[in-house]
């Protein structure tokens, strides 16, 4: 588990980097102290909600049946809402499947929607 959570810690701060959010890791503490203090979970529960995410994205980006790409993910108090324009229903089905199998989640939110564009293209 302590390598899990080193492992996750990792991940956020190479996207953090990666994603132009240096902004926040140059700020100083004081920056980090404010978006946690703007946020209404405690520092437990946003790790745990990170690692639900992280997973859940790697199951996505891991699956061959969805193009993972054009689905957000977004955990608050273990409560998953997925978002994204798929080409088709089935692609909904197997993202709902997938967040099911990822240990922690309360509840899943889909606002997945089928672009009839991608449909009719598929």
């Amino acid at each position: 588990m302590k390598s899990l959570i080193i492992f996750c810690s990792m991940f956020f701060l190479a996207v953090n980097v990666l994603s132009g959010c240096t902004v926040a890791l140059v700020g100083g503490s004081a920056v980090g102290g404010y978006m946690i203090g703007e946020d209404d979970r405690k520092v437990g529960r946003i790790v745990d909600d990170a690692i639900i995410t992280a997973e859940l994205k790697a199951l996505l980006l891991g699956d061959s049946q969805i193009e993972s790409f054009k689905i957000s993910v977004d955990t608050h108090q273990g409560i998953v809402t997925l978002t994204g324009n798929v080409p088709s229903k089935r692609m909904i089905n197997r993202a709902i499947e997938l967040t099911r199998t990822v240990e922690g989640i309360e509840d899943i939110n889909s606002l997945l929607r089928v672009d009839d564009e991608q449909a009719a293209m598929e």
